[in-house]
C-alpha cells in the first residue's frame, strides 16, 4: 500500500533525518513528530519532518506563552536562527540588525521573535535607503 501524499513511512523520515531509531522514538515520544494514522498504518508529514530536521536544536520552537506558541510561522513570528537559516546569514548578524532596530521584533522573557512580513525582503533590512 501506498502513502497518502505528503506523507511519508517511518523508515523514510528517519532516513530524511538522518537519525537512528533510538532518537526518532526520543522525539516521538516527547511530541516533536506527530505521526498521522492512514488505514491501519502510521505515517509522517513530509513537511514537519523538514520542519524538525531545521529546528531539532532550537529548544524554544514549542515553546508557549499564556496558550499560544511564541514561534508560529502562520503569524510570521520567527526565531533568530530560523531568520538566519532563510536569509543564509549567522545568528551574530541578525542579532545586530536587532540590536540596531532594523528588523521588526519584540521579546518573550529573554528571548526575541522576528516578525517578518510577506513584503520584507533582506535587501530592504541590510542596505539602507539613499535619497
Amino acid at each position: 500500500m501506498e502513502a497518502p501524499k505528503n506523507l511519508i513511512t517511518r523508515d523514510e523520515a528517519i532516513a530524511a533525518l538522518g537519525t537512528g531509531i533510538r532518537n526518532f522514538d526520543i522525539a516521538l515520544r516527547k511530541k516533536l513528530i506527530t505521526p498521522v494514522k492512514s488505514g491501519d498504518l502510521w505515517y509522517f508529514d513530509k513537511q514537519e519532518i523538514e520542519s524538525y530536521k531545521i529546528h531539532k536544536h532550537v529548544r524554544d520552537l514549542n515553546r508557549r506563552e499564556y496558550g499560544e506558541k511564541v514561534f508560529d510561522e502562520s503569524k510570521n513570528h520567527y526565531s533568530v536562527p530560523t531568520v538566519a537559516k532563510m536569509y543564509g546569514v549567522t545568528r551574530s548578524r541578525v542579532y545586530g540588525l536587532v540590536r540596531s532596530k532594523k528588523l521588526n521584533t519584540f521579546r518573550v522573557g529573554s528571548t526575541y521573535v522576528v516578525i517578518i512580513d510577506d513584503k520584507t525582503t533582506w535587501e530592504q533590512v541590510v542596505v539602507p535607503k539613499t535619497n
